[in-house]
């Protein structure tokens, strides 16, 4: 074996899906070289091999992908492709949903794979839009705001002044964003005239803002959690985030800041996660309830609206009930990353940083399939799904991942 420019190969090692226990150094043998990896225990899905040649100090290496099906696997793939990134999750509208890209396109994919574009911004757009009355409402970048029909035709933009990427929070007669210096905006919801700015937060406001019973639930990069009246945006009360509560000091509290994953309300609670990974709770008044975990980067809302769902880094997927008590855990790999689980028609799922797919039951964390959906690329988006089983998850790469994993009524 000879590679150009590098002569003769005398050494070639392979590694499954960068693990060192996956790693096999192949015997030269009349030309060629051959050995065997164990597929013992591998999840269904996109892997990788790599092949290494050289030595320590000058390695070769070649990345192939490839599918591996075996005959038990209960989920059907279907692979579309975009003109970019998504950090945002798919929103499931009818047969289908709608994906928003990094560089700005707003498209609808169809469940059996087809794409159909909308529109296109040209700049990003980072969080999902809100769909309402046949209407999407969405932030972004320094465009701002968004509105337009499910057809991809634009109702009404509205430029604030700084950049926009939380997904708006709308109401029969407005729609609330935040910006990235810091301001709440209430727009008409027809018209997409001004209501009302206020500027509460000192750093910026990226995720989408919570509503509930006529009050805005945020956090932002100065460290503090946030409660603003949606009738003229007056500061209800103003709390740091879990890493200041444990009394961290004030830049520390601020890089840890409760400021990527949107808070939800279960049983009169505020659930908060910040960049410390701390999870905490506050009541609705503002009163901070205490710490419920370490270890969990982002939280959603259960399908009911009475339960936690909790990503953890390394404790995996938990479900706390609107007291902070733990109903399950489920002993998944998931990560980092600021992407809340999602739950469909009673089954909970939750995309890894690198692209493995569970897929749980909602009741008691029970882990019903697993599928690897990108060959240990990242997934920075929430992952969308139907009462009927069908997931779609949207890549860095630019593909969205479209899998039929069943019901639970046909289990």
């Amino acid at each position: 074996l000879e590679v150009a420019g590098r002569g003769t190969v005398r050494r070639l090692r392979v590694c499954l899906d960068g693990q060192d226990q996956n790693v096999e150094e192949l015997v030269p043998e009349n030309g060629a070289f051959e050995g065997a990896l164990s597929l013992e225990g591998l999840v269904p899905g996109r892997h990788f091999l790599l092949s290494e040649t050289g030595g320590k100090n000058d390695p070769w290496q070649q990345a192939t992908e490839f599918l591996y099906l075996p005959a038990d696997c209960k989920v059907k793939a279907t692979r579309v492709e975009l003109s970019a990134g998504l950090k945002a999750g798919p929103v499931v509208t009818g047969d289908g949903c709608l994906v928003a890209t990094t560089d700005g396109q707003i498209a609808r994919i169809h469940a059996e794979g087809r794409l159909s574009p909308l529109l296109k911004t040209g700049v990003e757009v980072l969080h999902a839009p809100a769909v309402a009355d046949g209407v999407m409402y969405f932030g972004s970048g320094e465009l701002g705001v968004f509105a337009a029909g499910l057809d991809g035709k634009v109702l009404w933009t509205r430029t604030l002044g700084a950049a926009v990427y939380g997904t708006p929070a709308v109401t029969p007669d407005a729609v609330y964003v935040g910006d990235l210096e810091g301001f709440v905006h209430a727009l008409d919801r027809k018209t997409g005239r001004p209501r009302w700015s206020k500027r509460h937060a000192a750093f910026s406001i990226e995720m989408p803002l919570v509503a509930g019973d006529g009050v805005l639930y945020f956090g932002a990069w100065d460290g503090f959690v946030y409660a603003v009246a949606m009738t003229d945006g007056a500061l209800r009360w103003k709390q740091r985030g879990p890493a200041g509560q444990a009394g961290e000091a004030s830049l520390r509290s601020r890089y840890y800041a409760p400021a990527d994953c949107p808070p939800v309300i279960v049983g009169g609670r505020l659930f908060v996660c910040d960049r410390s990974y701390r999870l905490g709770s506050y009541s609705l008044e503002g009163t901070y309830l205490g710490l419920i975990a370490d270890g969990v980067s982002a939280v959603g809302l259960s399908e009911d609206r009475q339960g936690v769902l909790a990503r953890g880094l390394v404790k995996g997927l938990t479900r706390y009930d609107g007291q902070g008590r733990r109903t399950w855990t489920a002993d998944v790999p998931l990560g980092r990353f600021p992407c809340p689980p999602t739950e469909a028609g009673g089954r909970v799922y939750a995309c890894s940083n690198l692209g493995l797919l569970s897929v749980l039951d909602g009741r008691d964390g029970k882990v019903l399939t697993q599928y690897q959906a990108w060959p240990r690329l990242h997934v920075m988006a929430p992952v969308g799904a139907d009462p009927h089983g069908r997931v779609y998850v949207g890549g860095m790469d630019g593909e969205v991942w479209i899998a039929d994993c069943g019901s639970r009524t046909a289990e």
